[in-house]
Parts: structure tokens; C-alpha cells; sequence
């Protein structure tokens, strides 16, 4: 049996002209990592959805403890991170996602609709809740094809899994 290595992919949708994240990634990992740092995302919120094994963070001076199927969310401005814990094994995926601006894309939706995605997203009532298989399904469909070959079509599949992904969430 061969040894699989952990991985950490980060994605820049600016490749695909998709300027609404700061950030966007998955890790693999088959064993304990360092700890995420405390940090905050001004005026963004996190999403991450853990597919596979389990997790603790903490926001502010809450801890969370996250099991694969978990989507975690952090609003804008949030102190957070994994504390002394390291992260953990197993495959999580996390985007920060940038409030919109007016006169910029913002993955298909017009102005009006990109700041109720937003809203909705800062007003939702609990930050860590099932996200189910249809998540995963999702992401990996995101992951795949941003490396795919780009037609004409493609940046807009991509950004419709995007925004299904997010309505998902809401």
C-alpha cells in the first residue's frame, strides 16, 4: 500500500476572473499539523466545511469542536483559530469570502443579490451546523474544475457551484 502524503491546496479564483475570495483552500492531512494561528478576516467571512475527521477552534473565548460533515463558520472581524491545539488529520475546506462591492462581479449576481448572499450569510444563527454530503459533493466538484481546462462555459459552472455551495450554507 502506498503512503499518502498530506496535501494543502490554496486556489486563486482570480485565475478564473473570480475576485470574491481572499482566501480559498483544502488540506489533506494524515497527521497533525502545526496550530492555526490566531487571527480575523476584516470584514470577510470564513466558511469551512470539515469533510473527514474532527477539529477544535475557538472564537474569542469559545471552543468548538468540529467532526467531519461540520460546516464552521467565522463573521467578519472574529478573533479566531485552533488555539494550542494543532490542526488536526483529516480533509477540511475553508474560503474567505469578501463582502461585495459595487460596480465589481461577484460571481454572476448583480449588486443587490451578491449583499443578500452576504447578509444572509453574516445573520446566520449558529456558526458550527451539519452541512451535510451535498457540501463535499460541492467542494470536490469546485476543486475539479478549477483545474480543468477553460471553455466558455466553464467560469460560469464554477460560479454557480460557487453560489449553490453558498446558498447550501444559507
Amino acid at each position: 500500500m502506498k503512503n499518502k502524503a498530506a496535501s494543502r491546496l490554496l486556489l486563486d479564483m482570480n485565475r478564473w476572473g473570480i475576485d470574491v475570495f481572499d482566501e480559498f483552500g483544502r488540506y489533506d492531512y494524515v497527521n497533525t499539523q502545526t496550530i492555526l494561528p490566531t487571527h480575523t478576516h476584516p470584514g470577510m467571512i470564513e466558511i469551512c466545511y470539515l469533510a473527514k475527521g474532527s477539529q477544535k477552534y475557538f472564537v474569542g473565548d469559545r471552543k468548538y469542536r468540529l467532526y467531519g460533515g461540520d460546516l464552521f463558520v467565522t463573521f467578519p472581524d472574529e478573533v479566531h483559530g485552533t488555539g494550542e491545539v494543532p490542526e488536526e488529520k483529516g480533509v477540511l475546506y475553508w474560503l474567505v469570502l469578501k463582502r461585495p462591492e459595487a460596480g465589481k462581479d461577484y460571481m454572476g449576481l448583480d449588486y443587490a443579490d451578491a449583499c443578500s448572499l452576504f447578509a444572509k450569510l453574516s445573520e446566520l444563527p449558529e456558526r458550527q451546523f451539519k452541512g451535510g454530503a451535498e457540501c463535499g459533493c460541492l467542494l470536490r466538484k469546485i476543486v475539479q474544475l478549477f483545474y480543468s481546462d477553460r471553455d466558455e462555459l466553464a467560469k460560469m459552472e464554477l460560479e454557480n457551484l460557487l453560489v449553490s455551495f453558498l446558498l447550501v450554507v444559507v
